[in-house]
């Protein structure tokens, strides 16, 4: 949600539009339900917001999971920012993620235990990735920390 409200802002003074884009794994029984309450506060703050659903020919094995539903995630995502614009590019040229300090500390420790990650893999997550079918993934986010507060 903090990606929004930020993106949305800084669209907002150079004239830009954003949309959302949230993916429904269908991995747990709520999923749907959360995918809906995501797109009730993202409408309510005036953005567009489309839900991808991940229709999985196979599901993956519980060892292959986080990969394979990243793998999935990205395709979904790529492939809906890539539709061609009229007489242009990809109709979203830039995709960003929410991803955050504490998530590439997260990615790393996983990357640590795996055998043969290598140093690229100990490199995480990037905060900007090479264009994929002409969009590029750009990942603002990653040096802030998620704050927790009690209520």
């Amino acid at each position: 949600m903090a990606l929004c409200v930020l993106v949305k802002e800084w669209a907002e003074r150079r004239g830009s539009d954003v949309v959302a884009l949230t993916v429904d794994h269908k991995l747990r029984e709520e999923s749907t339900r959360e995918a809906e309450q995501v797109k009730h506060w993202v409408n309510a703050m005036g953005i567009q917001q489309h839900t991808l659903t991940c229709d999985w020919p196979v599901r993956p094995s519980p060892s292959s999971l986080l990969r394979s539903a990243r793998r999935y995630r990205y395709k979904l995502l790529i492939d809906y920012c890539s539709t061609a614009a009229p007489n242009c590019g990809p109709k979203y040229p830039h995709l960003l993620t929410a991803h955050h300090q504490d998530d590439q500390i997260e990615t790393f420790l996983l990357r640590i235990g795996q055998l043969f990650s290598g140093v690229d893999g100990l490199a995480s997550i990037q905060p900007h990735h090479p264009s994929r079918q002409g969009v590029t993934i750009i990942r603002p986010l990653l040096s802030a920390t998620k704050v927790f507060t009690k209520i």
